[in-house]
């Protein structure tokens, strides 16, 4: 590791670790999909969208080959090619749905996210805002980690 960022580690730990961990994340994608573009070009096939691909761009492919007979590997290549979702406590949207605002959710009893979103959502729907706690969500986000 270089010394600055040796430095800034000891200082901030916390955010050290997080922006360590982002930025591994970034590279892992950026190699995934280099991976994916290669794999693709083996079956003269390409993935627009340059460096960052839209939902747009993977469902335009995903059309092109849909009458193919390797289309259940191509699928499954694409689809094992996207990151894994993050949970956050800003709202992002969907990238594979193309939804600017999205929330997910399973059973309330299982995690205390999901817990939060079901009482957000039942807040919305009797025309009130849930604010958990008397704390922000991008605090409770915090907390969360």
């Amino acid at each position: 590791m270089h010394a600055r960022g040796e430095r800034l580690r000891r200082r901030i730990p916390g955010q050290a670790r997080a922006a360590d961990a982002l930025s591994r994340s970034r590279r892992a994608a950026a190699r995934k999909l280099a991976a994916l573009r290669e794999f693709l070009a083996g079956s003269a096939l390409s993935l627009a969208g340059g460096d960052a691909p839209t939902a747009a761009d993977y469902a335009n492919l995903i059309e092109r080959v849909r009458d193919r007979p390797d289309f259940a590997l191509l699928q499954t290549v694409l689809l094992r090619s996207l990151s894994q979702a993050q949970y956050r406590p800003e709202n992002v949207g969907h990238f594979g749905l193309a939804y600017d605002a999205y929330a997910h959710f399973t059973s309330p009893i299982r995690r205390y996210p999901d817990l939060l979103t079901h009482r957000a959502i039942k807040g919305v729907l009797a025309g009130k805002r849930y604010t958990p706690s008397g704390q922000s969500w991008e605090a409770l986000g915090c907390i969360a980690r």
